[in-house]
């Protein structure tokens, strides 16, 4: 019996190992990766299988030594390609059975690569892969999320052959933060993993959300401040159907927008268009109304003589309950004093009578003196140079010789005719006096010096400008009061926007710093019938109020004769 059993044993081994390996799967594939099952066998020592691509290319041979199961990595597989194993089951002398049948597999498709957001909007982004997966893609699937939550998912068949296409997602919300992932489709079976996600957020979407002013007139420049988002360098405004003169886009969140006088009464919705052709509109934005009326006419009363016809310079005494008006008549510079405004005392003398003195303005300096700033006028030809004069009281004034050639402290430049004239004088915060005056007989525009030793020398600061709508053509007879809430209202004469001359009318600006003021809509008071020309407005801030003022003017009479002082009382 023992005999038998070493005869058959060799034989019996053999029979073992030259069963096939059977029922091999394929699990976990992967873009490079796979694992490769088999049934185990008994008795064998060792496991040879061979991996071949799909065209019968080998890969590699291994030798799997214990379990029944092999695990290939990406060194040895690559996406989207087409695999066969086979297994032997083998003894330690390498004597193996015969091959197992094939089973073929087939790698997934890889990740799609990196994304990059290279361009996004208010409503949309563009995204580049880039680098596409290898194989004949048909298609790219494309999921967009917005707070963990699928809200689009698109399939793009164009550009799949571009090594680093690129699309477009619309349809989004702007300023809104979203994230992409993309994957490959090969065919209806064969479709790749979703890239890592990209983050992104749109850009803020085109918007006007304010503009001021909200009121103007028909007869003034609007100058709109608007605000809003996503505004753009070249950006365009409209009122409605008219065009902004300018648009300047100061940053993505703010524009400056000009337009023309003229516009009609109503109320107009402002749009912004952008470059890109998007806008965006505020409704009832504007208000456009006519001028507002004049200021009420008063009727003076004055006693003895000479009486004031016009340039005339009117200060509230330290007693604040006394006017004290200056002005010319016969002999020079007199002053006259009233309680309410109206009703004026006979007049005394400054003892000013320089021959031709003209325009005089008086201001009470911080320190209790009293500055006059007048000036001497000449015919044949015209000329007009500044003088100073000082008082301890406000009605003897004694002349104060100028550093200038015949005691002058302002004259003319070269090119204003040797004509400065009707000076008005301001005290600045910080104790120095600002001095508004005209200069030149052919071009009269308004100027302005400061003095820092209470009026005896002056530094020319240049002309004033005057923005916000149209005005005659020459811009006369400054008068200035600073405002309660420390802005500076300018009074003016001037003739009709379309007149070089004539007519003149009293206007008024309004300044922050003194110096550049924008238009107020109207006159405060127009020519009538029998005046044609107003000159040298004398405003006064009413006694115990904060808003209330008296402006007092000279009318030339059509008729002919003296000229008449007149007053108005603000609304």
């Amino acid at each position: 019996m023992i005999m038998l059993l070493k005869l058959v044993w060799p034989s019996v081994l053999g029979l073992l190992v030259s069963v096939s390996v059977s029922h091999l799967t394929v699990s976990d594939i992967g873009a490079r990766s796979a694992t490769l099952h088999w049934e185990a066998t008994t008795n064998t020592d060792h496991y040879r299988v061979t991996v071949s691509k799909t065209n019968g290319d080998l890969v590699k041979k291994f030798s799997v030594e214990t379990g029944s199961k092999l695990k290939l990595k990406s060194r040895h597989l690559i996406s989207n390609q087409g695999y066969t194993f086979k297994v032997q089951a083998c003894q330690s002398d390498d004597s193996c059975s015969p091959s197992s049948k094939r089973k073929s597999f087939r790698t997934n498709p890889a990740r799609v690569g990196s994304l990059t957001i290279t361009a996004t909007t208010s409503d949309a982004a563009t995204v580049q892969i880039s680098s596409k997966p290898r194989g004949t893609i048909n298609s790219y699937q494309i999921k967009v999320r917005q707070a963990g939550s699928v809200i689009q998912t698109i399939t793009k068949t164009t550009k799949t052959d571009q090594a680093s296409p690129s699309y477009t997602i619309t349809n989004l919300e702007g300023n809104t933060t979203y994230s992409i992932t993309i994957r490959a489709k090969y065919n209806s079976t064969s479709v790749g993993s979703y890239s890592r996600p990209v983050e992104f957020t749109t850009d803020q979407p085109l918007s006007v959300t304010s503009s001021s002013p909200s009121s103007s007139y028909t007869d003034l420049e609007p100058t709109l401040e608007i605000v809003g988002t996503a505004f753009q360098d070249g950006a365009t405004t409209m009122l409605d159907d008219m065009a902004a003169n300018t648009t300047t886009v100061n940053s993505a969140t703010s524009i400056t927008a000009l337009f023309d006088d003229g516009l009609a009464t109503g109320t107009y919705t402002v749009t912004v268009t952008n470059p890109d052709s998007t806008s965006a509109t505020l409704e009832d934005a504007l208000t456009i109304s006519n001028p507002p009326d004049e200021w009420s006419k008063e009727t003076l009363s004055f006693s003895g003589s000479p009486r004031p016809l016009t340039s005339t310079c009117t200060i509230l005494m330290p007693d604040n309950s006394t006017y004290r008006m200056y002005y010319i008549g016969s002999g020079g510079v007199w002053s006259t004093v009233s309680s309410d405004g109206i009703t004026w005392s006979s007049p005394v003398t400054t003892t000013i009578s320089d021959s031709g003195v003209q325009n005089p303005s008086v201001l009470r300096l911080a320190g209790g003196t009293y500055l006059m700033i007048y000036g001497v006028q000449t015919t044949e030809p015209m000329t007009e140079r500044l003088f100073r004069a000082t008082s301890t009281d406000g009605i003897t004034f004694t002349e104060q010789t100028g550093s200038l050639t015949g005691g002058v402290v302002l004259l003319a430049e070269s090119d204003e005719d040797d004509f400065v004239s009707v000076p008005e004088l301001i005290q600045l915060a910080d104790g120095s006096i600002r001095m508004y005056f005209v200069a030149s007989t052919t071009n009269s525009n308004v100027h302005t010096a400061v003095s820092t030793d209470n009026g005896a020398t002056w530094t020319r600061e240049g002309q004033i400008d005057i923005s916000g709508g149209p005005t005659g053509g020459q811009i006369n007879d400054p008068d200035v009061v600073e405002l309660a809430d420390g802005t500076y209202r300018l009074f003016f004469t001037t003739p009709p926007a379309d007149q070089s001359i004539g007519d003149l009318r009293i206007r008024s600006a309004i300044s922050t710093d003194g110096r550049s003021f924008t238009l107020e809509s109207g006159s405060r008071v127009i020519p009538a019938t029998t005046v044609n020309a107003l000159m040298d407005p004398d405003t006064i801030l009413l006694k115990d109020t904060t808003d209330q003022y008296r402006l007092y003017y000279g009318g030339n009479l059509t008729a002919g004769g003296a000229d008449d002082l007149r007053a108005l009382f603000s609304q």
